[in-house]
């Protein structure tokens, strides 16, 4: 028996709430919706750097206090920070949730922006830059979305860049908090044995109303670029890759169907490409694909990682499977798998404290409504084969194919762009 409860408060918070009997936890989410799309360039990765500094000491409690003390009641406390959203969140037993939620209210509010904590988590931060770097997984999809979204802040990366990030310091840290974390700005979250209006009183205490300033973001709409870029490298022994196709936003009315196009082409161990490249050939490891999706694009994103004598083979058979996709469409029987994985996925999900509050805020951030799992399954088993062919037909396109390939390219590189539309 579940009880799922909304409030909008006089401080501008919106706080949702799930209540699960039958568990002796809650996990509890603080949501900005911002986040590195929504930076200046001059900016890029500040949202990122806020995120770590926060861990770094209030006035009444340093780094170091602010473990003991979450760890002393058992807690897990952790954050994110994302394209379009940041968020702090807890795991505790119910008895102990104001006292976590009042230090994770002192993090947010009061910061103290110390130089030399500053300092040294600008370093830890250029280190997870540099270890992003050395991950050629990492770099063949981060620069993929970089050029799918060239021109646009959807592009940018989320940890931003070494030049930019060495200069953030606390004048610049301290105006960027103030602008972004007033609590008009923020969404909680919360699933598990929570009372909700014991928890809203706690967050009118804990979050005073703040300047009312008109701080709202502005986004420009993504368009999805083509493209198809190469970078040598001789010290790795395979080829990872990124071919990205147009996708769906998270708002748009046909996203089931693009979820079971990604379930069925690359996104489970039946899938096309798990199938035909990895269990067939034995030519890749690690093969598939994923959708990425945000408020208002999207993008369908195929990923592999094979030595460099497969990589044709690899490229050929790939898009010969989106090209059977796109012209002869796919099967009912598909299709059906396709909808009982991703439905299971769903559910499965949400069987978790940490799920239940999550979905909460994500549906409410990107759809205004409260998550209805009913619903959401009746969605899904609506989606037709006529819908998942017609968009297919839609997205797999070169218009908008975009592909980034790092590896030891020199003699295996292609001499032609590849293309789906022949």
């Amino acid at each position: 028996m579940t009880d799922i409860r909304h409030s909008r408060l006089e401080n501008g918070m919106i706080v949702l709430t799930e209540m699960m009997q039958a568990v002796e936890t809650v996990s509890l989410g603080i949501w900005l919706p911002r986040g590195s799309r929504d930076e200046h360039p001059k900016e890029n990765g500040m949202f990122h750097f806020i995120e770590h500094t926060l861990f770094k000491g209030t006035p009444t409690r340093s780094a170091r206090a602010i473990a003991e003390d979450v760890d002393s009641v058992g807690a897990v406390l952790d954050a994110f920070t994302g394209k379009e959203e940041t968020c702090y969140s807890i795991k505790v037993r119910d008895k102990r949730l104001f006292f976590t939620l009042e230090i994770l209210a002192d993090m947010l509010r009061n910061p103290l922006f110390d130089p030399e904590e500053l300092a040294r988590e600008r370093n830890v931060i250029l280190e997870e830059i540099k270890m992003e770097e050395d991950s050629p997984e990492d770099m063949a999809y981060e620069l993929s979305l970089q050029h799918s979204w060239q021109g646009n802040r959807m592009g940018a990366p989320i940890l931003g860049t070494r030049e930019i990030v060495k200069g953030f310091n606390r004048e610049n840290a301290q105006a960027f908090h103030k602008k972004h974390y007033q609590p008009q700005n923020l969404l909680v979250a919360a699933a598990g044995k929570v009372n909700h209006d014991q928890l809203c009183q706690w967050l009118l205490e804990l979050f005073p109303p703040g300047p009312q300033n008109d701080h709202s973001v502005k986004r420009e709409h993504p368009p999805t670029k083509a493209y198809q870029i190469y970078q040598h490298n001789p010290n790795l022994e395979q080829i990872n890759f990124c071919l990205n196709l147009p996708g769906l936003s998270l708002k748009d009315s046909r996203r089931n169907a693009f979820y079971l196009l990604n379930t069925l082409l690359g996104g489970a161990s039946s899938s096309r490409l798990f199938l035909t490249i990895r269990e067939e050939r034995g030519l890749a490891y690690s093969v598939g694909s994923f959708t990425n999706a945000c408020s208002d694009s999207g993008l369908l994103t195929v990923y592999g990682g094979c030595s460099p004598e497969n990589f044709n083979e690899v490229m050929n058979l790939t898009l010969e499977e989106l090209n059977q996709i796109k012209s002869k469409g796919v099967t009912e029987a598909e299709v059906g798998r396709a909808r009982e994985q991703f439905s299971s996925g769903l559910v499965m999900n949400l069987e978790t404290t940490q799920g239940r509050a999550s979905m909460l805020a994500r549906s409410f951030m990107y759809s205004g409504e409260i998550f209805d799992i009913q619903a959401a399954l009746r969605q899904i088993d609506k989606v037709s084969l006529e819908d998942v062919n017609q968009l297919a037909s839609e997205l797999l396109t070169d218009a908008g194919l975009g592909l980034f390939a790092i590896g030891r390219l020199g003699r295996d590189r292609p001499q032609k762009p590849w293309r789906l539309d022949s």
